[in-house]
């Protein structure tokens, strides 16, 4: 039988940072994306998804990450991706072109550099 996703929810600053480790397909897309965006804030500079624990994502995945980017877009806020370079999905995630909605990098380090660049600072 294969394993479930397993998410855990971190909200630090001015993002969320969302773990997701084991399998997401259609059985738990939705559930993945419940957890990420429910009561997600206005105020927040952005979303990262912390796929390097993923083992296995199917086109409901994928689906989700380019309605999320999307929905994120038009809300004036980001959506990075953190997947390692030799993650067996990531072809999946390259022939869909998700770069196109938001951006992948090898490191949550990046990745929150990325979204809350030293010296950007919001004003009150």
């Amino acid at each position: 039988m294969s394993e479930l996703a397993k998410i855990a929810v971190t909200d630090e600053d001015e993002l969320r940072v969302v773990a997701v480790g084991g399998e997401v397909d259609a059985s738990n897309a939705d559930e993945v994306g419940s957890a990420a965006l429910d009561s997600f804030p206005n105020s927040a500079r952005g979303l990262i998804l912390d796929l390097r624990e993923l083992s296995y994502v199917d086109s409901a995945g994928i689906a989700f990450l380019f309605d999320a980017g999307e929905r994120l877009g038009r809300r004036g806020q980001t959506l990075v991706l953190v997947v390692t370079p030799g993650a067996a999905f990531r072809r999946a995630l390259e022939v869909t072109e998700i770069d196109a909605i938001t951006p992948i990098f090898p490191t949550l380090e990046a990745a929150r550099a990325h979204v809350l660049p030293k010296g950007d600072e919001r004003t009150a």
